[in-house]
């Protein structure tokens, strides 16, 4: 079974639609099934919906993806030949990006929001190829048991293992968690650079990833640079994965193809 691998633009557009194209474009090439854009429309309500105070509220606003971008995004995706995805944080914006994703994200920091979660539902069922995937970042076991009976309940959601640290280090992923917990996929917030991650989260039973990608020319100081991947390494990131797959195999232990040879020697 094919993982399917998610590329996050995240902010590292640095306001440029120019750059999201391009951004877009690389994740492509690299071999990335889907791009993904978050999206807010209002700086100033996703600072008071997480109470996180003016100094996020101007960085909200220095990245806000602004609606126009929506179906350029879907159409520039689409021209590549992937598929287009969204985080939405606002409970108002879910209509919105309805219009343009194949699939719908919801981040860490909302994912204790069941009414958040539930108001997407209907636009799950009006396409029912359509998922959501949520990243489980902060959250305790009572919340992972809650989520997974959502899951269970509704059959369209995938929850995501994350640490949401930004960049997360080596020792701090975890990734046991991902078989441990009963989650589908990796949510990647390694240090950029850290390029087995994605295959060590699908050996750990993850068949989706989440991976940030950046540009040469994304800003330094952009808050997403740490833990995105340049287009080269993303490609290489991909690679590993589709590895790691091969690896595992399909077959089992007494069928496998590779032994014909010797099975004449077995005593």
């Amino acid at each position: 079974m094919k993982t399917l691998t998610i590329a996050e633009i995240g902010s590292c557009h640095d306001h440029n639609y120019n750059q999201a194209a391009e951004l877009i474009a690389a994740a492509a090439k690299a071999g990335a099934d889907y791009a993904k854009a978050q999206y807010w429309s209002s700086a100033k309500r996703l600072a008071e919906r997480r109470k996180s105070g003016n100094y996020y509220e101007a960085i909200y606003e220095k990245y806000r993806v602004p609606e126009g971008w929506l179906p350029l995004m879907a159409d520039q995706a689409k021209s590549h030949g992937i598929g287009f995805m969204a985080t939405c944080y606002l409970p108002e914006d879910i209509a919105v990006v309805s219009h343009y994703v194949d699939h719908f994200k919801v981040a860490s920091f909302e994912a204790a929001d069941l009414r958040f979660i539930r108001a997407h539902y209907q636009y799950l069922q009006q396409q029912p190829s359509r998922r959501l995937i949520v990243s489980t970042g902060l959250q305790d076991a009572a919340m992972l048991k809650r989520l997974r009976i959502e899951r269970t309940a509704l059959g369209s959601i995938r929850l995501l293992h994350c640490v949401s640290a930004y960049p997360a280090s080596v020792e701090s992923l975890n990734l046991h968690q991902i078989r441990a917990e009963s989650l589908d996929g990796f949510s990647d917030h390694a240090a950029a650079g850290c390029l087995f991650s994605g295959a060590m989260a699908l050996a750990s039973g993850a068949s989706i990833l989440e991976v940030h990608l950046r540009l040469q020319e994304t800003d330094p100081q952009n808050p997403d640079a740490p833990h995105a991947l340049l287009p080269e390494q993303l490609a290489e990131y991909i690679r590993n994965v589709r590895t790691a797959e091969t690896m595992m195999g399909n077959h089992s232990r007494i069928e496998n193809p590779a032994e014909d040879a010797m099975r004449i020697y077995k005593v």
